[in-house]
C-alpha cells in the first residue's frame, strides 16, 4: 500500500514538470499532451510558437495537384525567403508584396506610369465588350480571372510615354505633308432604343469617355465635345435624329492631336480599328439601348506617324529631327521656299539632284477639296491668262502642242467639245484591250441629223491606187473599197439575209456569184462578165431581163420564166441537161439561133424563130 502511493505521487510530480514547451513561448495555448496550439502568425514551425510565420499568396509555381491545375496557396508565394524572426517575405528580384506576390514593373516605370496588375488593366483599360457579340457596354473592361490576375503587372505610363518601362518619349505625330489625294477616317454610330430614350451617351475611345446628351444633342454640340478629349484634334459630326427611337453620328476625324495622348496601351496610326470605339450606357435613362459602330471610310487615309514620316523621332528626349525642307514640331510643314527675279535667269527652279531620286520634284498642297471654283496653277502674260489647272483637276492652254512621244489618255476618253480634232501626219491609231464594246463608234445625237456620219475623201489622181477601206485580220485582207469605189469581198463570201436590191447600173460579177437561198432581187439588169452565173435554188428576173456576156449555166432545177417570156438578142442560149421550161409567154429568139443537145419541150404558146434553129440531134418535139 505503501509502495502504491509513492508510484502515484512520482507520476504527478513528472505530469507537472512536463508542461508545454517554454510554455508556447506566450504565443499559443498548451493543449492536450502538452502540445502547443500557436496563435495565428507564430506558427513558423516551432514547437514552442517562438518563429513567426510569414503571409501566404498564390505560388508563382508548384507541383500540380489536377489536370492543368496548380498555383496554391503558398508562403511568400515560393517568391521569397520567410524571415522567422521578423515574419516578413524577403523576396526574390523581380518579386514584391507582403506575400512576394506580385511581380514587380521593369525600373517602377521610371515614375511616367503605375505599375499594375493585369486584371486591374482589364478592368479599367480593358475592352468594354466583344463588339461581335453585344452592342452596349458598362464602361468597365471584362475583369480578367486567371491564377495571375492579382501576380502579374504591367506599366500603364502616362501620355506620351510608352515602352515597358515607360522610359520611351513620343514625339508629335502628324500628316505626311507630301503625300495628297487623300481621305479622313469616317465612322458611322447608330444608336438605337425605345422612343423617346435620353440621357447622356458615353463615347468611348481608347480608353476615354465623351459623353453626349441625346437631348440637346447637334452637329456643333458633337464636334465641340468631342474635340474637348485629348483623343482628337479636328473633328466633323454630322449628327441626325432619324426618329425618336433612333439617333445616327457620322463622324469624321478630320486630324489628330499634334503631341499624341497615347502611350503603351493606346496607340494608332490615323486608322484604329473599329473595335477601338465602344459605348457606355450607364447614363442612358433606359434599358434596351444598342449602338453599333460600322466603317465608312479606311482607305487610302492621312498619315498619323511620328515625325510625319518627315523626320527621325529621339524617343529619348522625344523631339524630331527633320529633313531637309521640313520643319515644325513634327515636321509637319514644308519649309522650303525660293525666289528669283531678274530678267536673264529663271524666275523660279527647283533641282533634283539624286540619281535615284523617285519623289515629286514640286508639288502644291492644297487644303480645300477638289473643286472646279479655285486654279491650283494659273498661267499669265501681261494679265491675261493663258493656262491653268483647276482645283477638279482640268487644264485649260490657249495651244497645246505635244512634240515627242504622243499623249496618252489613261481613263476618261477625249472630249472635243467644238472644232473639231485634225491629225495632220501619221494617221491614227485607235485600239481596244476589252473583250466587247466597239473599236470607234459615230453617233449622231441630232434626231434630224441629214449628213455623211462618216465620210472618207481623198484626192489622189489615181484613185485605184489606194483603199479607202481595207479590214484584216492577221494581216489578210477580208474586205476592201477601193479609192475608186470598186468594193471587193476577200474571203467567206457576201451574206445578204434581208435581200439585195439594185436599182440602177446592174451587178457585175468577175468570179461569178452563188445565190444559196431568198433569191436575187435585181430591177436595174444583171451583167455578169465572165465565169458564168450559178443558181442552186433557181433564179427569177421580174424585170428588165438578165443579160449575160458570157453565158449562163443552170445546172439543176432549170430555167423558169412566168411572165414575158425569155430573150436572148445574140450569142444563143445553151442548155446542157434538163431542158429549157417556158410555162407562158413563149420564147423569142431574134438572131443566133438555139442549140438544144438533148431536146426542147414546148408545153403551150408555142416557139418562134426569126433566125432560124437548128437541131443536131433527137429531133424538136412539140
Amino acid at each position: 500500500m505503501i509502495m502504491y502511493s509513492l508510484c502515484i505521487v512520482s507520476l504527478l510530480i513528472h505530469q507537472a514538470l512536463a508542461a508545454c514547451p517554454n510554455f508556447c513561448s506566450g504565443h499559443g495555448n498548451c493543449g492536450a499532451n502538452n502540445v502547443c496550439s500557436c496563435f495565428s502568425g507564430w506558427d513558423g514551425g516551432a514547437a514552442d510558437c517562438s518563429l513567426k510565420s510569414c503571409p501566404y499568396g498564390v505560388a508563382w509555381a508548384d507541383k500540380a495537384y489536377a489536370l492543368d491545375s496548380a498555383h496554391q496557396q503558398a508562403e511568400c508565394s515560393n517568391a521569397g525567403i520567410c524571415d522567422r524572426t521578423s515574419g516578413l517575405c524577403q523576396c526574390f528580384q523581380g518579386f514584391t508584396g507582403i506575400a512576394c506576390q506580385r511581380s514587380t514593373c521593369p525600373n517602377n516605370c521610371n515614375g511616367r506610369g503605375l505599375c499594375t496588375t493585369i486584371r486591374d488593366i482589364s478592368v479599367f483599360e480593358g475592352v468594354d465588350y466583344d463588339s461581335s457579340v453585344d452592342s452596349a457596354g458598362d464602361g468597365l473592361g471584362v475583369e480578367y480571372t486567371n491564377w495571375d490576375k492579382l501576380s502579374l503587372t504591367v506599366c500603364n505610363c502616362d501620355y506620351g510615354y510608352f515602352g515597358p518601362d515607360c522610359s520611351q518619349v513620343m514625339c508629335p505625330k502628324g500628316d505626311d505633308p507630301v503625300t495628297d489625294n487623300q481621305d479622313f477616317r469616317v465612322i458611322l454610330l447608330t444608336v438605337d432604343g425605345p422612343a423617346n430614350f435620353g440621357g447622356d451617351l458615353g463615347f468611348t475611345f481608347q480608353g476615354e469617355r465623351t459623353l453626349l446628351p441625346i437631348a440637346t444633342m447637334s452637329d456643333a454640340a458633337c464636334e465641340s465635345l468631342l474635340e474637348a478629349s485629348d483623343k482628337f484634334a479636328d473633328v466633323t459630326c454630322d449628327y441626325t435624329a432619324v426618329s425618336t427611337s433612333q439617333h445616327t453620328f457620322r463622324i469624321t476625324f478630320n486630324s489628330w492631336p499634334l503631341t499624341p495622348k497615347e502611350n503603351n496601351l493606346y496607340t494608332h496610326n490615323g486608322n484604329p480599328a473599329i473595335s477601338e470605339f465602344t459605348c457606355d450606357m450607364t447614363r442612358i435613362d433606359v434599358s434596351g439601348v444598342t449602338c453599333t459602330f460600322t466603317d465608312v471610310t479606311t482607305t487610302n487615309l492621312v498619315e498619323y506617324e511620328y515625325c510625319s514620316n518627315r523626320g527621325i523621332c529621339d524617343f529619348n528626349t522625344g523631339e524630331c529631327l527633320c529633313m531637309d525642307g521640313f520643319g515644325g514640331p513634327g515636321c509637319e510643314v514644308n519649309t522650303f521656299s525660293y525666289t528669283a527675279a531678274t530678267n536673264s535667269l529663271v524666275g523660279y527652279q527647283v533641282n533634283v539632284n539624286g540619281e535615284s531620286y523617285t519623289s515629286s520634284a514640286f508639288q502644291i498642297n492644297v487644303a480645300k477639296s477638289a473643286a472646279p471654283d479655285f486654279n491650283i496653277i494659273e498661267g499669265l502674260s501681261k494679265g491675261k491668262q493663258v493656262f491653268y489647272a483647276r482645283g477638279d483637276g482640268e487644264l485649260s492652254a490657249l495651244r497645246l502642242r505635244i512634240t515627242q512621244t504622243g499623249a496618252t489618255i489613261v481613263d476618261g476618253g477625249l472630249v472635243v467639245d467644238d472644232g473639231g480634232v485634225t491629225i495632220s501626219n501619221d494617221g491614227a491609231y485607235i485600239y481596244n484591250e476589252e473583250v466587247a464594246g466597239p473599236v470607234i463608234k459615230v453617233v449622231p445625237t441630232s434626231t434630224v441629223y441629214a449628213d455623211n456620219a462618216v465620210e472618207i475623201s481623198g484626192s489622189a489622181v489615181n484613185p485605184s491606187n489606194y483603199y479607202s477601206i481595207r479590214s484584216e485580220n492577221s494581216n489578210v485582207a477580208k474586205f476592201t473599197v477601193r479609192g475608186d469605189g470598186y468594193t471587193q469581198v476577200h474571203d467567206k463570201g457576201l451574206g445578204v439575209t434581208g435581200g439585195a436590191t439594185i436599182d440602177t447600173g446592174g451587178m457585175k460579177v468577175s468570179g461569178g456569184v452563188t445565190i444559196k437561198t431568198a433569191g436575187l432581187y435585181v430591177t436595174g439588169g444583171t451583167t455578169v462578165a465572165d465565169r458564168g452565173l450559178t443558181v442552186s435554188q433557181g433564179l427569177s428576173i421580174y424585170s428588165d431581163g438578165l443579160h449575160v456576156t458570157g453565158g449562163a449555166t443552170i445546172k439543176s432545177g432549170g430555167l423558169t420564166v412566168d411572165v414575158d417570156g425569155f430573150l436572148v438578142s445574140a450569142g444563143g442560149g445553151t442548155i446542157a441537161t434538163g431542158g429549157f421550161k417556158v410555162n407562158n409567154g413563149g420564147g423569142t429568139i431574134e438572131s443566133g439561133g438555139l442549140k438544144v443537145t438533148t431536146g426542147v419541150s414546148v408545153q403551150s404558146g408555142g416557139l418562134r424563130v426569126t433566125g432560124g434553129a437548128t437541131i443536131h440531134e433527137t429531133g424538136f418535139v412539140v
